[in-house]
């Protein structure tokens, strides 16, 4: 225990000198100690060592406000919010007692801005969803591409399988992004876009691509700005659209056709 009052009176040379010493000592000990000091001033910290792990407080004049806790064992420093230890959910998928994963989550031994897997999660990405197998589009007229089938991530059944679509369960504003690439040759001049749609209508249209000469590969592709989805009956879909009159294979692979969101707030 190191502690003092940090007022050092007047006296002799020798016990002013121990006195000043003391208090250096309380200062750098960061006043350590099983109970609180006497007369703290405010701001200033203490090191409560009455139990294990010890416990960083700071004094805001009227009460020892708790930091987070120190384990000299195993020299680990663990922060609080809003007076309680975040424990590994500051850095791990075990998140808190809602499920949310504060900042970060473990992927194997990298830590990368990502929730954890669950019924509820927080800000970030919450579904991409594919196209796997053969499908196609047919030209002059918008169309849905409704064979996205291969779930690469689903956070929190936010993927409406059975319909094909984004469906989130949770309410929010989102950020959707998406693609389609084409297998089969396009007239010369034709004119391709990627939509969004939310509730059957169209909220979001991406750049216009213009082929030059008939070709095949040509993709297209959409982000919209925060949609707000109402946790519920709100959906969004992919559609696609080729001004040249046909039916177009699509390729299916998971880096060219594609949908995927984000939630944002």
């Amino acid at each position: 225990m190191s502690q003092h009052d940090f007022d050092v009176a007047n006296q002799g040379a020798p016990a002013f000198r121990a006195d000043v010493n003391a208090a250096l000592q309380a200062l750098v000990s960061n006043s350590s100690g099983a109970t609180a000091p006497a007369s703290p001033q405010t701001h200033q910290f203490f090191l409560d060592t009455s139990g294990t792990p010890w416990i960083l407080k700071i004094y805001d004049g009227a009460d020892w406000i708790g930091l987070g806790t120190i384990d000299a064992t195993t020299n680990a420093f663990v922060p609080y919010r809003s007076g309680v230890a975040l424990g590994d959910a500051a850095i791990k998928t075990a998140g808190t007692a809602t499920g949310n994963v504060p900042l970060l989550a473990t992927i194997g031994d990298s830590k990368v801005g990502l929730p954890a897997k669950s019924s509820t999660f927080a800000i970030g990405p919450c579904c991409w969803v594919a196209l796997s197998g053969a499908t196609n589009l047919t030209g002059a007229s918008a169309a849905k591409i409704g064979n996205l089938d291969s779930e690469q991530e689903d956070f929190a059944a936010c993927w409406d399988s059975t319909n094909k679509r984004f469906q989130p369960q949770i309410a929010g504003y989102y950020v959707l992004t998406g693609a389609f690439s084409v297998s089969t040759s396009i007239a010369d001049q034709a004119r391709l876009f990627a939509s969004i749609y939310q509730g059957g209508a169209e909220v979001s249209r991406g750049p216009l691509v213009a082929t030059s000469g008939a070709n095949n590969d040509y993709s297209a592709m959409v982000t919209t700005p925060p949609l707000e989805f109402n946790g519920s009956s709100d959906f969004a879909e992919l559609y696609g659209y080729i001004s040249a009159a046909g039916t177009y294979a699509l390729n299916g692979n998971a880096h060219l056709t594609y949908l995927g969101a984000h939630r944002v707030g």
